[in-house]
């Protein structure tokens, strides 16, 4: 069939070049593809959802999406977005986890996605700082949904996530770095592969991934850099029932040509 779907955005300046206040709405389906999936979440896997779980692959059709917000610049140096909003999805993908195994079989948990409808209220601040030594920005949203209460065994998403870096140079050759992404705990019920309640609830707990990295350029086209990651060794389910892992360090060369 055919769907008619807002797309408006409304712009007003307040302050001329300092700060402008906009209102948008929009909506429309879109096709979810295997990589489409991965590029959201590179964990999902194409064996999820072989139980008779549902489809794999099905539609996101947004019914509307609003959002109002300001943003915005203080003396060239400090940027800021912040908005709040309201979107409702008449189907859409969410992480799930089934109890497999059953009977004579040994149980285990088999994550996968679940397409469901349900509603999200949000609210989301961007901001970044940018001089010649020393640049930092990052993110912090809010959100809260009705997943829990339609009963579809989807995990609902964090309440509070985000993540914030900063960089440090010291003339052009020495650079310094640090960051961290965090999220509250994720809560679902199990199911069974018939989409029945399994009787149990599971929680993924929330965490905080700090990192820390280097950079020595020993010429402008070339230098070598290393990097730490989840430094607290927490258990990061970005997937749920796929832990990442724990303290690691990465080491690599930039070639810039």
């Amino acid at each position: 069939g055919q769907v008619v779907y807002p797309d408006v955005r409304i712009s007003f300046t307040a302050i001329r070049k300092y700060m402008d206040i906009y209102l948008t709405a929009g909506g429309g389906p879109d096709i979810n593809t295997y990589s489409s999936l991965t590029d959201a979440e590179r964990h999902v896997s194409m064996f999820y959802n072989h139980a008779g779980e549902g489809p794999l692959l099905d539609n996101t059709v947004e019914r509307i999406s609003a959002a109002a917000g300001f943003k915005g610049n203080i003396a060239s140096r400090f940027s800021y977005d912040l908005r709040a909003g309201y979107r409702n999805f008449a189907n859409a993908p969410m992480p799930s986890v089934t109890l497999m195994g059953g009977g004579a079989g040994m149980p285990y948990l088999n994550p996968g996605l679940v397409y469901t409808p349900y509603q999200m209220f949000y609210a989301r601040a961007d901001v970044s700082w940018e001089s010649q030594d020393f640049r930092m920005g990052g993110w912090l949203s809010y959100q809260t949904t009705d997943v829990a209460r339609r009963n579809a065994f989807a995990f609902t998403p964090s309440a509070l996530s985000g993540y914030f870096s900063a960089r440090y140079n010291w003339k052009e050759r020495i650079f310094i770095g640090a960051d961290c992404g965090f999220a509250t705990s994720r809560h679902g019920e199990l199911r069974t592969p018939e989409g029945e309640a399994a009787g149990s609830g599971l929680e993924v707990p929330g965490y905080a991934d700090l990192g820390v990295s280097f950079e020595y350029a020993f010429t402008r086209k070339f230098s070598l850099w290393l990097r730490g990651g989840n430094l607290l060794n927490a258990t990061i389910q970005t997937t749920p029932m796929y832990a990442r892992s724990g303290i690691h360090f990465t080491a690599g060369i930039c070639l810039n040509l």
